[in-house]
């Protein structure tokens, strides 16, 4: 694997564990959170989803708009990292 790629994927890994992270401290889960972890059977509430999408918001630098949120985007945190990565370079977005 070319050395750029594996570069890519390790800094893709690690904002992965961010994602993780932000669950795992805002979120009351049955255990620690995974990237394929249902989020939605474990039972959280509306205030914990607000307060993890603004997480994701500072976290990142960037503005989640309203068209690209969905339950399938709360389904796991990997499809948390996939609404981020969806939401970079979008207008709007504070990439400083």
């Amino acid at each position: 694997m070319p050395r750029r790629r594996k570069v890519i994927m390790t800094i893709a890994e690690d904002r992965m564990q961010d994602v993780l992270r932000l669950c795992d401290e805002l979120l009351d889960l049955d255990g620690p959170a995974q990237p394929d972890t249902a989020l939605l059977d474990q039972g959280i509430d509306s205030m914990e989803v607000v307060k993890l999408l603004a997480a994701l918001e500072s976290e990142f630098s960037v503005v989640i708009p309203l068209e690209l949120m969905s339950l399938k985007a709360l389904r796991s945190p990997n499809d948390l990292w996939q609404l981020v990565q969806a939401t970079e370079g979008r207008d709007g977005g504070d990439h400083s």
